[in-house]
């Protein structure tokens, strides 16, 4: 990557100064029930529930349906152009987790039949119809089997909770940035020695949610140390344009723990690249060389 970030106050300056595509909200339409997408190439049916969106319902909604980058983003980590794919960051034997993946659960679906592991995380609300999402679109995966027999127990909120996986490629686990023990990570990660990638997309909408997003991938990416044999941890972040100040601030957090590079606009399609109203940075741990 090129555009290796060291001051967030250019960064946020260098985004916000240039006219960007306005795409209000950002949801791809919040009233209907269900979407029919074709997207790397596969036809997708995508279920919503625009009424949980209109509900005050503690801990926010914005998971109940499907975001425009999200769409963007998924086609593009599958894209042979994709630096990470095409440098080997990420291949058939990657394991790769997803914060805040919503009732949709878009990326994993799409991402799944090219990586060993896809592991989705939200809260419990979310996760019903996110595995009805998972479940009536993974048969359309070449190489995807069913295992609905697996679980996994984390602890949320002081409780514990019961969620089942989907199959040897996907799983499913309630984990709540906000609330859930970070320590409990290593477990709810099966042993496995942290994952190669942990993607966030449109997480951050305000200021509160800044620092514990920061810090749970902080821990995500901890579980991999500097000088073991293998590669470290990527974060990605892909966002839509909205909020200077709330822009700013996750960049400065990030940059207390994380090395950070902005995606340039030649590694992205149109879609994503300039005045398209989003950015996508990557980031690894400051400690991992």
């Amino acid at each position: 990557m090129r555009l290796y970030i060291t001051d967030c106050i250019v960064e946020t300056f260098i985004l916000y100064a240039n006219e960007v595509t306005s795409r209000g909200l950002g949801m791809l339409d919040a009233r209907a029930q269900s979407l029919e997408l074709t997207v790397a190439g596969r036809d997708l049916t995508i279920h919503q529930n625009p009424s949980l969106l209109k509900s005050n319902r503690p801990g926010g909604t914005t998971g109940a349906v499907l975001w425009e980058v999200t769409q963007h983003f998924a086609e593009w980590m599958v894209s042979p152009s994709n630096p990470m794919l095409k440098h080997g960051i990420l291949d058939s034997t990657s394991t790769v987790l997803e914060l805040g993946s919503g009732i949709t659960g878009l990326i994993g679906i799409v991402m799944a039949p090219f990586i060993k592991r896809f592991i989705f995380t939200d809260q419990e609300y979310v996760l019903k119809m996110l595995q009805k999402n998972i479940d009536e679109n993974a048969a359309t995966a070449p190489g995807v089997t069913m295992n609905k027999d697996r679980k996994h127990k984390i602890k949320t909120g002081g409780q514990q909770q019961h969620n089942a996986g989907t199959s040897n490629h996907m799983e499913v686990i309630a984990l709540d940035w906000e609330v859930s023990s970070l320590q409990q990570l290593p477990k709810l990660l099966g042993g496995h020695d942290g994952v190669d990638a942990v993607l966030a997309v449109d997480c951050v909408y305000n200021e509160a949610l800044v620092r514990p997003l920061v810090q749970t991938c902080k821990a995500l990416c901890s579980l991999r140390r500097s000088g073991e044999d293998h590669k470290p941890t990527v974060f990605v972040f892909a966002q839509q344009l909205r909020s200077d100040q709330v822009f700013e601030l996750w960049c400065t957090t990030m940059l207390q723990h994380f090395r950070v590079w902005r995606v340039p606009s030649d590694m992205l399609p149109k879609e994503l690249g300039d005045k398209s109203g989003f950015v996508i940075h990557l980031a690894v741990l400051k400690e991992v060389p």
